[in-house]
C-alpha cells in the first residue's frame, strides 16, 4: 500500500472512531431526554409549550448561521428543508410528546431508538439504492432481534391499556427521524446550519399550532419546571444533541450514525442498576448484548478501510 493510500486508510479509521464517540454522546443525551419529556408532559406544560422551549434556544443561539444561509439556503431545495424540518423539527417532536402522554417513557425508550436505525436502513436500501456488506447487514438484523426482544418484553410485562396509541406515535417519530437523517445527509448543510434552520421553521409552524389549539400551560407552570425544560429541551437536547448527531452523520453516514440509536434502551437499562436498583433479567441482558453487537457491526467501525 502506498504512503498516500495508507494515510487515507488511517484517516478513515480515525474519522470512524471520532464519529462513534460523538454518536455515543448523542444517544446518552437522548436517554435523559426521553425521561425528561415524560416528566414534562405531566406538568401544566402542554406539548406545544415544551416544543417552544426546545426550538427557541437553538434558533436564537444559531441565528448567525441561519441568517447568513437564509431559511431556504441557496442550492438546497425547499422540499429538502421541509423534510429536514418534519424529520427533526416540530412534527417529530409533537409525535413524541403526545406519545409520551399516552405511553410510559420506558416504552418510548425502547420503540423510538430501537426502530430508528431500521427505518434509516430500509429507506436507504429501497428508496436510495444503498448497499450494505455482510457485516453491516448482520448488524441491522441483530439490532432488529435485540430491539424486538427488549421492547416486546417491556411492553408485554407493563401491559398498560391504551398505550398502543403512544406506540404508533413513537413509530411515526422513528420514521420521521429516519427521513431527517437522509435529508440532512443529502442537503450538504453543516450540522449547525441545519439545526438553526429547522428550529426557525419549527417556531413558524408552532405559531399556527397555537392559533389552532389556543391553549398554553406556560402561565400555570412553575419557574422551576420552565427553567428545567428550557435547559434540557432547548440547550442539551435541542442544540447539543441535534448538532452532535449531525456531526456523527457527517462522519459515519446516515445508517452508521443511526445504528447507535439502538443503544438508548441499553443505556437506560444499565443506568437503572445503580440509580434505581433495577437488575435486568436474563432475556433483557441477552437482548441488550444482541443490540450492542449489532450496533458495533452496523456502525461500520469494523468494516475494512479502503483507500480512495
Amino acid at each position: 500500500m502506498s504512503e498516500t493510500a495508507e494515510s487515507d486508510a488511517h484517516g478513515q479509521t480515525r474519522n470512524l472512531l471520532v464519529g462513534s464517540a460523538i454518536a455515543l454522546l448523542t444517544v446518552s443525551i437522548w436517554g435523559g431526554w426521553i425521561v425528561g419529556t415524560r416528566y414534562a408532559v405531566k406538568t401544566p406544560l402542554q406539548p406545544q409549550d415544551i416544543a417552544l422551549l426546545r426550538f427557541s434556544v437553538p434558533a436564537l443561539l444559531l441565528a448567525p448561521y441561519w441568517i447568513r444561509m437564509r431559511v431556504v439556503p441557496a442550492g438546497v431545495s425547499f422540499g429538502t428543508i421541509a423534510l429536514i424540518t418534519a424529520g427533526a423539527g416540530l412534527p417529530f417532536y409533537l409525535a413524541i410528546a403526545f406519545g409520551l402522554q399516552m405511553a410510559p417513557a420506558s416504552h418510548g425508550g425502547m420503540l423510538l431508538p430501537g426502530t430508528m436505525p431500521l427505518f434509516v436502513a430500509l429507506i436507504g436500501l429501497f428508496l436510495l439504492g444503498d448497499r450494505f456488506g455482510w457485516r453491516r447487514g448482520t448488524g441491522f438484523v441483530l439490532i432488529a432481534i435485540g430491539g424486538a426482544g427488549i421492547g416486546g418484553w417491556t411492553i408485554i410485562s407493563d401491559g398498560i391499556e391504551g398505550a398502543w396509541r403512544g406506540h404508533l406515535l413513537f413509530l411515526a417519530g422513528a420514521f420521521l427521524w429516519a427521513v431527517y437523517t437522509h435529508a440532512f445527509r443529502a442537503s450538504g448543510l453543516r450540522a449547525q446550519e441545519a439545526v438553526g434552520i429547522l428550529s426557525v421553521w419549527s417556531l413558524l409552524l408552532l405559531g399556527l399550532v397555537y392559533m389552532i389549539i389556543g391553549d398554553t400551560g406556560l402561565f400555570r407552570a412553575s419557574w422551576v419546571d420552565i427553567g428545567t425544560q428550557l435547559l434540557l429541551q432547548g440547550f442539551v437536547s435541542g442544540l447539543i444533541a441535534l448538532t452532535t448527531y449531525g456531526l456523527a452523520v457527517e462522519r459515519l453516514g446516515a445508517s452508521g450514525a443511526a445504528a447507535f440509536a439502538a443503544l438508548v434502551p441499553v443505556i437506560v437499562t444499565l443506568l437503572g442498576i445503580p440509580v434505581l436498583g433495577e437488575v435486568p433479567d436474563l432475556p433483557t441482558v441477552l437482548a441488550a448484548a444482541c443490540v450492542c453487537t449489532g450496533v458495533f457491526l452496523a456502525s461500520g467501525v469494523v468494516s475494512p478501510a479502503r483507500p480512495r
